[in-house]
């Protein structure tokens, strides 16, 4: 017992020692050395309880302490060697069957190139995280594992039937060869940064971009940066307030369509949709900032103030394009001069007062439009993303054929850096030096990074491989939130096929399965197929005994909190949700809310709010547990409790009764042994 309890402080008390052994909490109780111990536990009750405790009444007590306490040793070994521990994403309105295992990590894989995208998953049972692995530093053998090695089938879920398939890997690529995988690296803590070197075999077309050291402590050294639009971590990058983003062009045509989408920019990005009182039929049109418009002859004049490519929802935060009109109502109008502001594909319109001198610079807020008259609807036409969201200027690298490279340039005039503390940069109209440059093979674009300008070179070059580099984070430079989540483990994995290989660093992500373009890991082009090759890190995915569907999410604030604060303490997050037995085929509704989850199954499965979305308020996260013997360890207290009353209540009055019975018997035969005396008078 001693041991039993030293085991289990250590355990619970001494993170270090768990992650020393590889283990998280629930595999640590799950270990054999602690199994050992509750054994020899479990045989020591027993043996004693057999050979030395009589099956008396006084003593049927100590006999039902000691069986609760071995049932109460198997349920809690039962518990933590079934027990499941995830969470899942649920978009609002939207519907999932699965859950993320928090404790088993999978490599994913998806093939490129087909008319229909096909994910599948490897579990990862034997991988680290703690610590890192690989063959320099000495260690790599930690990943010599069977499920580490030679990794050629994967698990995938048929579309139509939901049962689960396992193709071989060379089958989703197309390809007769056998392809493979072997984990040769984990870092439980690193970044990934992709270089590129000559390689005819790999056929990849990137942008080297050129610069000298911007702050001229290098001397005449240069540093290299690249572009690839072949890995999403490549494909754009942004320095201070200039984007830079690589593209390919199929042909010709395609390259003439985005020129010809780059010269509509300035006249078709901001489509108004207006209608007024007296309009039978809305009045189409587009503006540009800094422009003034008459709206037909309504009387009505806007005047564009600006656009805002990221504004926060007063209520929800969430970030949306939004324009900024002055409206003129007709002189006719009891209406004053007011300022509304337009949200991109949104009914939502707040106009603001301009006559309340004790407002801010953009008005006092309304909750109701000072014109119902007008309604005016935004939509932001940037269907090829060629405008910045993130800078104030956007290079766009088109290459297509040979020895061609365009450079399209959008520029954006930013009015203010803050006007009042709740407003964005404020973009006032597009900057006409902006163009179309064609650059051949190579040239130099012209950059402004804080306060000095910069010419950098800017070359095509073909024919080249991408190299990833991992470099572990310092422990000084970790978060915790970042260690606890995992959201910064890497893993190197080697691809063979034939005498072809290739290296390539598999980065986490957390929700793997939402969407294949949140992958931020490598896409390998594979020797003799077309089809090419996407791998991420991520936690194993789990089918849910039941679909989950997000009917409402609700943040619950303290009273007189501040609705635009979403940093603050909350009273409390609700997540309504329908769910559906797959079993069964029954539908039932409830809300998951702090500190009152949802059971399902009799309780076998807990469903319960685990985190939210801060910025959009579109999604919820759930927590997902499974409650293995429970029963059986309730059982075992039990046992335990009416054994302990039976002994310190029942034992003494039974030991009594015995006693009192026994004096009985005892005086009754004193009284036979004895003879009659006579009485001589």
């Amino acid at each position: 017992m001693a041991l039993v309890g030293g085991y289990i402080a250590i355990g619970s008390g001494c993170p270090s020692v768990r992650a020393y052994f590889e283990m998280t909490d629930l595999e640590f109780f799950n270990a054999w050395p602690l199994k050992v111990l509750m054994g020899l536990l479990v045989a020591n009750l027993a043996v004693v309880t057999w050979t030395r405790i009589p099956l008396t009444p006084p003593r049927y007590g100590v006999w039902c302490i000691h069986s609760g306490i071995i049932t109460l040793v198997l349920g809690t070994s039962l518990y933590y060697h079934n027990k499941m521990e995830g969470q899942t994403r649920i978009g609002l309105k939207q519907t999932v069957g699965w859950f993320y295992d928090n404790t088993e990590r999978a490599l994913y894989v998806s093939s490129i190139g087909l008319d229909s995208m096909q994910v599948a998953v490897h579990p990862l049972d034997s991988l680290p995280r703690f610590n890192s692995y690989n063959d320099d530093l000495g260690n790599g053998s930690k990943l010599d594992r069977s499920d580490l090695r030679d990794i050629e089938v994967f698990q995938s879920m048929d579309p139509q039937t939901g049962r689960p398939r396992f193709p071989r890997l060379a089958d989703m690529l197309l390809t007769p060869q056998p392809v493979r995988l072997d984990v040769t690296g984990f870092w439980p803590y690193a970044t990934v940064s992709t270089d590129f070197i000559p390689d005819p075999r790999d056929g990849q077309t990137v942008i080297e971009l050129r610069m000298g050291d911007p702050h001229g402590t290098s001397g005449d050294s240069e540093h290299t940066f690249w572009l690839s639009a072949a890995q999403d971590r490549t494909r754009n990058t942004i320095w201070d307030e200039t984007e830079l983003e690589h593209r390919i062009a199929l042909d010709s045509d395609e390259l003439d369509h985005l020129k010809a989408a780059y010269r509509d920019i300035p006249a078709k990005v901001h489509h108004l949709s207006i209608t007024t009182g007296d309009s039978a039929a809305p009045l189409e049109m587009y503006v540009e900032p800094g422009k003034s418009y008459p709206v037909g002859a309504t009387g009505y004049t806007i005047d564009v103030e600006g656009y805002y490519p990221s504004w926060p929802m007063f209520e929800t935060h969430e970030q949306v394009t939004a324009l900024s009109l002055k409206v003129t109502p007709p002189a006719s109008s009891l209406v004053p001069a007011f300022r509304r502001m337009l949200l991109n594909g949104k009914d939502l319109q707040t106009d603001f007062d301009l006559t309340d001198a004790s407002a801010g610079p953009m008005g006092k807020r309304q909750t109701q439009p000072l014109d119902k008259k007008l309604v005016i609807l935004y939509r932001f036409d940037d269907p090829m993303g060629l405008l910045p969201t993130a800078g104030s200027v956007k290079h766009t690298f088109v290459t297509e054929g040979k020895d061609v490279l365009v450079d399209l340039v959008t520029s954006l005039k930013r009015e203010s850096e803050d006007q009042g503390s709740m407003l964005p940069r404020l973009v006032t109209s597009m900057d006409a030096s902006a163009g179309v440059k064609d650059l051949g093979g190579g040239g130099s674009i012209d950059l402004t990074m804080g306060e000095q300008k910069m010419s950098i070179s800017v070359a095509r070059r073909d024919g080249m491989a991408p190299i990833d580099r991992v470099t572990e984070t310092p422990l000084a430079h970790r978060t915790q939130a970042g260690g606890e989540s995992g959201d910064y483990q890497v893993v190197t994995v080697k691809i063979s096929t034939g005498t072809w290989s290739r290296e390539v660093a598999v980065p986490y992500t957390q929700w793997p399965l939402d969407t294949v373009a949140e992958w931020d890991g490598p896409l390998v082009s594979i020797p003799g197929t077309a089809v090419r090759l996407k791998l991420e890190l991520g936690n194993m995915c789990c089918r849910l005994p039941a679909d989950i569907t997000l009917d409402q999410f609700e943040l619950v604030r303290y009273p007189g909190s501040d609705p635009r604060e979403m940093n603050g303490p909350m009273r409390d997050f609700r997540s309504t949700l329908t769910i559906q037995d797959r079993a069964t085929g029954q539908s039932t509704t409830d809300v998951a809310h702090m500190n009152s989850p949802i059971y399902f199954d009799d309780g076998r499965w807990l469903f319960f709010q685990s985190a939210w979305d801060p910025d959009q308020q579109k999604f919820s996260i759930i927590g997902v547990g499974t409650r293995p013997a429970v029963n059986v360890m309730l059982c075992g207290c039990v046992m335990i409790f009416a054994g302990l009353m039976y002994a310190f209540w029942i034992k003494p009055v039974i030991i009594a009764n015995m006693k009192a019975a026994a004096l009985a018997r005892a005086a009754g035969e004193k009284t036979r042994r004895e003879p009659d005396r006579l009485v001589v008078p």
